[in-house]
């Protein structure tokens, strides 16, 4: 990954050299109050890099030693721990030793991972060759004998969506995160480690998950989809076109339409989806969407429904009783509700935001939705959290204490 070095001279903030666009130094001052990481610290620097491709960090420093300094991003700030790695007396440093330090600094310094890094760039490599063979398997279960992973990807991080409660700066975050590149190594790592299906929406696109089967990928798609404006159905037609295995309305959508009584376009949905021989599903925040589905008959091949415990510090209080929390903190608001009823569905059940959207650990979370009832978990997982997942749902699946029949 190609560096950019600027020298700085801590007592007159000198730009000393600088790559092709111009930075901005900020110190301590009245102007790094209005910027975008106030520093009150004289004796530190912020290097406010622009999105370039060749940069994407800095070596500074002062009269003591080298060292990497605080690294911002300018739409989502990082920081980046400064690393001294040199001992003083660097004014007798040569030419040559300032580049050998900073071939040094790239490996010590900690990778930013907001777009830039060696594995995060905006595009992603032409051609990633075939994938790697499959490291280990997961349980499965079935609808309508199609096989899927007990643990599914979940699209939302990917995305860029994040339920962040009041941290506004989260989903930009996400996208700076999940670039081209990362994504396929998402996808790679979960379907190596035996996820084999992922949910999205189908609007988010799926280039990725294109190019993951091209390079052999098995990934099954179940893709969510919604109304048009004028109550159309072109992404449902759109999602089954583009490969999807599943497809199901989104639980906001089927909310809204039970509380406006038309179910009738429930089945409507449930029916072209069926017509185009593709699973058909239907999701819910709200447990009443379920039963206003199972009360009409309707039956879908799969429910996506929220479930999660009230075992973490943001859960719902008292005066909060919609299906939603009021601050993008809970989307199941009745789980023994929930796990009473979904006993006697005989659909297989997929559990989201099981784990309040990150609020519960994941040996808590998956624990509780697989003896509540789940048949399946779909679960947002950035590429380093999927290892440690698939261990953890493999030891809840080996003992685990259910009263719900497995309906898949």
């Amino acid at each position: 990954m190609p560096f950019a070095f600027v020298q700085i001279n801590f007592r007159n903030m000198r730009l000393h050299s600088r790559p092709r666009k111009e930075r901005q130094i900020y110190h301590g001052d009245r102007r790094s109050q209005q910027s975008f990481w106030p520093c009150n610290n004289p004796s530190i620097v912020q290097v406010i890099i622009w999105q370039l491709q060749s940069h994407a960090r800095f070596l500074c420093y002062d009269t003591a030693c080298w060292r990497i300094v605080k690294v911002t991003y300018c739409r989502c700030p990082v920081q980046v721990k400064a690393v001294s790695i040199m001992k003083p007396n660097i004014d007798r440093q040569s030419r040559r030793q300032f580049l050998k330090v900073s071939a040094t600094a790239a490996v010590v310094a900690p990778t930013v991972a907001l777009g830039q890094g060696a594995n995060n760039d905006k595009s992603a490599p032409a051609d990633l060759g075939p994938l790697p063979p499959q490291k280990e398997t997961l349980p499965q279960g079935k609808i309508c004998g199609v096989e899927f992973s007990r643990l599914i990807l979940g699209g939302n991080l990917m995305g860029g969506y994040a339920h962040s409660r009041d941290l506004a700066y989260v989903s930009a975050l996400m996208q700076r995160y999940n670039t081209d590149a990362k994504i396929l190594e998402t996808l790679e790592l979960a379907e190596t480690h035996g996820i084999n299906a992922m949910n999205s929406w189908v609007r988010d696109g799926i280039a990725q998950l294109q190019k993951h089967w091209k390079r052999g990928g098995k990934m099954k798609w179940i893709a969510q989809a919604r109304l048009t404006a004028e109550g159309g159905l072109d992404q449902f037609k759109q999602a089954i076109d583009l490969g999807a295995t599943a497809v199901h309305v989104t639980g906001d959508v089927a909310d809204a339409l039970v509380k406006q009584g038309k179910i009738d376009t429930i089945a409507k949905i449930i029916s072209f989806v069926r017509d185009q021989k593709c699973i058909a599903g239907v999701g819910a925040h709200g447990l009443g969407t379920i039963v206003a589905v199972e009360k009409a008959g309707l039956n879908p091949d799969f429910y996506v429904k929220t479930y999660h415990s009230h075992d973490y510090y943001t859960a719902p209080r008292e005066d909060e009783t919609d299906d939603l929390g009021k601050h993008d903190n809970s989307w199941c608001k009745d789980p023994e509700e929930v796990a009473d009823f979904m006993f006697n569905v005989k659909q297989p059940w997929i559990a989201f935001k099981v784990l309040a959207a990150g609020a519960i650990p994941p040996q808590r979370g998956f624990r509780f939705a697989f003896e509540g009832g789940a048949d399946f978990i779909l679960v947002g997982m950035f590429d380093w959290q999927i290892a440690e997942d698939v261990k953890i749902v493999k030891e809840v699946l080996a003992d685990v204490k259910r009263t719900r029949p497995w309906r898949s």
